[in-house]
């Protein structure tokens, strides 16, 4: 049986005894086990995460040092599944743990705080982010085909701004497509609130102007190759069928189907297929056959000729405030959520005809402007107008609603997005100015916080979140964390 080592130290004389309480290491990375012969660790019970991280250093053997070298590797903590924030000695208090209990640590890889990579300028402010490279879904859902066809290199990120358009930028912050401004007339300007990848050639953008359409572009592999900053984008398709500003969008897994969310309280389904899209029958814009739709599929945006024009495949009624998120489930294709500034939280069966009312509404009691799937926890985070983030879990066997409740944005949460190389992390945006990295193991404060470069000698952030707000986040594991706000700048940190 291993013997308990004493890693302690000794105190100075006449120095008041340290409680102390024997530590039982473990961890889940092969690579970075310690010799077998490590028993219960005997150390103080003021010690934090750092002089712990020295420790476990200090007993690693040389061939779990990465490459191997000899530099030291930052780690966390968790006992009984809670990242240790604090001393030891504080986390037993909370807990009710005697110093007689031997802890069971385990000790991870810590993350590291990203740093500040680039800076993309815009013309005014930038309300949605997204991102396609070979580690992103879209990019793998696509065959990472776009890396050879557009020769995207780290990535891509595409972006929506209030004036209007909807820009493509490659990794150097070189704009290599950019949209046509759309719907404006008759006194109504156009600004697009969110945008997604649906594949690896195409992206969807939704927002508010004269027609309030959901609209389908392709970057042609040719614009990329070229450079050609300015040159527009085609727009293969326009979807009518919601009454007022498009808030949020999302787009399946498999690239086939678009969920969009309305100020008009209404939930929007869209086929991406140019080929199957119910046509749209108002407004003059009728596509009356199936050779009518592959001849507009073809016509070129230039030539005067509209594009494809497609009606929802459903539109689904039961929010009584507008809805600024959608998501869909990860796991089942035909199961969707959505938030609402109702304060509820919907799930919806898409597969039911007709369009039937949701399947179960969560009530959260706070009015929601952001939505996030923590899939492999099989939760929902929720951002909502009071600065707060709500974990819901929206199973129907669930005991508990509203999971867990993080505080630490100063005003509105309006973006959120997971970690694709953690199902325990993911990352909000406030109107406070701040990103932050949040771990649903650490209750109390996030693990991480960045500023917007605006904020630089700052005072304080404004109260209203004025010329610092942060509309909109998304996450990738090659590219980083990609936030754009009120300051006309796309940010991202690695």
């Amino acid at each position: 049986m291993a013997s308990t080592t004493d890693a302690s130290g000794s105190g100075s004389a006449g120095s008041r005894p340290q409680q102390q309480v024997k530590l039982q290491l473990s961890t889940r990375h092969p690579n970075m086990t310690l010799p077998e012969n490590t028993g219960p660790i005997l150390v103080d019970t003021n010690l934090r995460r750092y002089p712990l991280s020295t420790l476990v250093n200090a007993l690693l053997p040389a061939s779990s040092k990465p490459s191997g070298q000899n530099k030291r590797i930052p780690f966390d903590f968790l006992i009984n599944g809670t990242l240790l924030s604090g001393s030891l000695a504080e986390f037993m208090t909370a807990h009710a743990i005697s110093t007689e209990t031997t802890l069971n640590v385990e000790y991870t890889p810590a993350f590291i705080p990203p740093e500040r990579a680039a800076s993309f300028p815009h013309d005014e402010w930038v309300s949605s982010v997204d991102v396609l490279s070979g580690a992103s879904l879209r990019g793998r859902a696509s065959g990472l085909e776009a890396e050879a066809e557009v020769g995207m290199g780290m990535g891509m990120v595409v972006s929506g701004a209030y004036d209007g358009l909807v820009r493509v930028w490659d990794a150097t912050g070189r704009v290599v497509a950019v949209s046509e401004r759309k719907g404006e007339g008759k006194g109504v300007g156009s600004w697009v609130k969110a945008v997604k990848w649906v594949d690896g050639q195409r992206v969807v953008a939704g927002g508010r102007d004269r027609e309030n359409r959901v609209r389908i572009w392709k970057v042609k592999p040719g614009t990329l190759e070229a450079g050609g900053e300015g040159r527009t984008m085609e727009l293969q398709v326009e979807g009518s069928g919601h009454e007022d500003t498009i808030m949020g969008l999302d787009v399946d897994k498999g690239g086939n189907k678009i969920l969009s969310g309305s100020v008009d309280r209404k939930i929007g389904l869209w086929s991406t297929d140019l080929g199957s899209a119910p046509a749209y029958q108002g407004d003059g814009a009728k596509v009356g056959s199936e050779k009518d739709a592959k001849r507009l599929k073809r016509a070129n945006s230039k030539s005067g000729v509209l594009p494809l024009h497609m009606a929802p495949l459903l539109m689904l009624s039961g929010h009584s405030d507008h809805v600024p998120a959608v998501r869909f489930e990860a796991k089942y294709e035909d199961v969707a959520y959505s938030a609402s500034l109702d304060g509820t939280v919907k799930m919806w069966n898409l597969a039911r005809s007709g369009g039937a009312g949701p399947t179960d509404t969560r009530s959260i009691g706070e009015p929601l402007l952001s939505l996030a799937g923590l899939n492999g926890l099989s939760l929902l985070a929720a951002g909502t107008t009071t600065g707060q983030i709500v974990l819901v879990d929206p199973r129907a066997s669930a005991a508990t609603i509203r999971v867990m409740t993080l505080r630490g944005h100063a005003n509105m949460v309006a973006g959120l997005a997971p970690d694709p190389a953690s199902q325990n992390r993911f990352v909000s945006g406030g109107y406070d100015g701040l990103v932050k990295v949040w771990d649903v193991r650490s209750k109390e404060k996030s693990v991480v916080s960045i500023e917007r470069e605006c904020m630089k000698g700052l005072k304080g952030t404004p109260a209203g979140g004025e010329g610092v707000k942060v509309f909109g986040v998304a996450w990738d594991r090659e590219v980083g964390i990609v936030a754009g706000g009120e300051d006309k700048k796309v940010e991202i940190h690695r």
